[in-house]
């Protein structure tokens, strides 16, 4: 079999990027796979905290972000405490695009990038891997670092969880295009409401032109439940507007006896259930995924 590359990445996420950035830093011949075209939407609240930006070269980026300098929490909109965040502690991104800019950075770095690329099957032969495409393509690797979501294609086919180690998540969020005053009011603000609904933490993020107006909650819920609570929460808070429709999603939260690596095969961010799961974050665990995995498939 002709090795085709060193390290196949599955998945153009912020765990994936990273991955692939770091190795093809390193001169390693690398392919990232992504099954949608770039930009793709993510459904996440976006929130990014200064460290990311410490561990990736992509301080330019910051322009494109909101600076959140404070916040505002609360307990059922009862209890509430209010304070600022220290200079650079957090910042507000749209996914879509913060996805992009690190998949640039890895294809600057030196990594193959195929778009609208769905891997379908995978097989480890002990002293490679090979991947097959919905296209019919196939690739050949020594390593492959699986980052394709927490529905991973990668940890089902090699069943790095069990059925009965499952537990979830739920995530859903309306982008609320609230009026000139809620907008400057929440502009650098982001509020967390804990327990809104039991179990659940309800909030507002600031974006460019909309909030972000969602829930999450550490157990599998209906998104009609989660989308009422949601626009409940905005109600309360005084904050009313149009909006585009609830998307929802469920996330695989992690347990501790999962282990993340079979044979040639790693899994990183949501794909390895690394997902904070009183919050749902999960942006910080997966670029140091990336990274950690990267220093593994290095030495």
């Amino acid at each position: 079999m002709k090795i085709n590359y060193d390290v196949i990445v599955s998945g153009a996420g912020p765990a994936g990027c990273t991955c692939a950035y770091f190795l093809a830093r390193e001169g390693l011949r690398v392919l990232l796979l992504e099954k949608r075209k770039i930009p793709r939407e993510k459904l996440c609240a976006g929130g990014v905290p200064g460290r990311v930006f410490n561990l990736l070269p992509i301080e330019s980026f910051k322009e494109r972000c909101i600076s959140l300098k404070k916040y505002i929490l609360s307990f059922g909109l009862t209890k509430t405490a209010a304070g600022e965040f220290s200079e650079g502690n957090l910042y507000s991104v749209e996914r879509d695009k913060f996805d992009a800019c690190l998949a640039e950075l890895a294809k600057v770095a030196g990594a193959d990038l195929a778009e609208e690329c769905n891997l379908i099957g995978v097989e480890d032969f002990g002293k490679y891997v090979t991947v097959t495409t919905k296209d019919n393509k196939a690739y050949s690797a020594y390593y492959l670092a699986a980052s394709d979501g927490g529905f991973s294609t990668v940890a089902e086919q090699f069943g790095f969880f069990s059925k009965d180690e499952s537990c979830f998540g739920t995530c859903g969020f309306f982008r609320l295009y609230a009026g000139v005053e809620a907008l400057e009011k929440y502009r650098h603000t982001v509020h967390l409401d804990f327990n809104f609904i039991p179990g659940g933490v309800a909030g507002i993020v600031p974006k460019t032109d909309y909030l972000w107006t969602g829930i999450y909650c550490g157990r599998k819920a209906k998104f009609a439940e989660m989308g009422s609570a949601a626009l409940k929460f905005a109600g309360m808070l005084g904050i009313t507007g149009t909006h585009d429709g609830f998307r929802g999603m469920f996330i695989p939260l992690y347990r501790k006896k999962n282990n993340p690596v079979k044979g040639r095969v790693l899994l990183l961010g949501e794909a390895a259930r690394l997902v904070n799961p009183l919050s749902g974050d999960g942006i910080l665990p997966a670029v140091q995924s990336g990274i950690i995995a990267s220093e593994v498939i290095i030495k």
